[in-house]
């Protein structure tokens, strides 16, 4: 163990340039609005044969962000954010201030929570860990190296390697390890901000201004994804896109996807209320209502607005977003959900 935590801390001069001259050539084409990242090498991943390649040096751990008020944010409504929510404590972070090396993983603590807020332009996926695992608190750093076109993320107290799109310690002395996920949401800022006022926002250095709403107007490129207890389930943007709602099970757990096609945001929620499975259908534009009761839910948040469960919410699952292919590589036994 010694010796490999000697090598994985050991760069050299040569190593360290090829590094810069890859991360530059890969930066340049990414910082590129015409082009998109290229996808991993293989159709399935296989997690038996971790073979991390070194693009670029170890960057510091990054804690945290500037944040300020929405009223005092350059942020314009249609970029994209990942939002997250934790109790009453509501954030969010635009896209193109997490894209690239430097703020591709965050650091922050939230609503009482330590929790990690990654981003991989290679698979267009923003996922937020928690920072806690078997009561020890992690630190992840961006570590330089890519698997299959992914990020790989290195937690600084056990030098442990995780890759990013599963949130699995594939090496080290944590390995076998899963870090927790926590809902978030990929939406446009002016959407976020209308569902949460309280909100604030990171203020930082923009890398790109690609990410915004007509990104993702190729909808058939997009999956949301959800993974439990070993079964994974997904659903492509253009299919979702045209039924809005689509109720599924996951591992015996029963959920219901969403769509609100002026944001291009998807979620997913828990369709379990007061001990009672809900199957849902949709309703006028950013609403659905459920068979059992009739009662109107909106789509976006899972509160119910009117009929017998009035008041009540459903629970949003940490679902992810990313590239199709993305999804199929890294979870090759997903479900693909149909009507």
């Amino acid at each position: 163990m010694r010796s490999w935590l000697q090598n994985l801390r050991r760069v050299d001069v040569a190593l360290a340039l090829t590094g810069v001259a890859v991360a530059l050539a890969w930066w340049g084409v990414l910082g590129s609005s015409r082009q998109r990242p290229p996808l991993p090498t293989a159709q399935v991943v296989d997690y038996g044969n971790f073979q991390p390649d070194r693009r670029f040096p170890e960057k510091p751990p990054r804690f945290g962000a500037p944040v300020v008020a929405p009223s005092d944010s350059d942020v314009t409504g249609d970029e994209l954010v990942l939002g997250v929510e934790i109790g009453l404590a509501c954030r969010a972070y635009p896209l193109n201030m997490l894209s690239g090396p430097d703020h591709e993983c965050l650091n922050d603590e939230l609503g009482g929570e330590a929790i990690a807020v990654t981003w991989c332009d290679f698979c267009h996926d923003g996922i937020v860990y928690s920072r806690d695992l078997d009561g020890q608190r992690l630190t992840l750093v961006v570590s330089g190296f890519l698997w299959e076109y992914s990020m790989v993320l290195i937690d600084a107290e056990t030098r442990s390697l995780w890759t990013q799109v599963a949130g699995r310690a594939l090496r080290g002395p944590l390995e076998g390890k899963r870090l927790t996920r926590l809902p978030a949401t990929v939406t446009t800022w002016s959407n976020w901000k209308a569902l949460h006022p309280t909100t604030d926002v990171i203020n930082l250095p923009r890398e790109r201004d690609l990410f915004r709403r007509d990104y993702q107007h190729q909808r058939e490129r997009f999956v949301i994804g959800f993974e439990h207890q070993g079964a994974a389930a997904h659903s492509r943007f253009d299919k979702l896109a045209r039924l809005r709602v689509v109720n599924f099970e996951v591992a015996e757990l029963p959920l219901v996807a969403t769509y609100d096609d002026d944001a291009t945001a998807a979620r997913v929620f828990n369709r379990v209320i007061r001990d009672r499975v809900l199957s849902f259908a949709p309703a006028a534009l950013g609403t659905m209502f459920d068979r059992e009761t009739n009662s109107t839910w909106n789509t976006s948040t899972g509160l119910c607005t009117a009929g017998p469960l009035v008041g009540s919410r459903l629970t949003q699952q940490p679902a992810i977003v990313a590239y199709t292919q993305v999804w199929t590589a890294f979870f090759p036994h997903s479900r693909e959900l149909s009507p």
